[in-house]
């Protein structure tokens, strides 16, 4: 899995393109709240042509 480097700020616009949270910060480290919710950004990223 690829590491990504994100500001509060990032991971507040990213929870805001989905219903409820996909990304926490805990301990300073960016995790995704489950492993469904790693599996709806994925597909959010494919769909808007972000990731293939």
């Amino acid at each position: 899995m690829k590491k990504l480097h994100l500001t509060v700020e990032g991971v507040a616009y990213i929870n805001s393109l989905f219903n409820e949270p996909i990304l926490d910060i805990v301990d300073g480290k960016v995790r995704f709240v489950s492993e469904e919710a790693e599996h709806k950004l994925e597909a959010k990223a494919i769909e808007t042509g972000y990731w293939k």
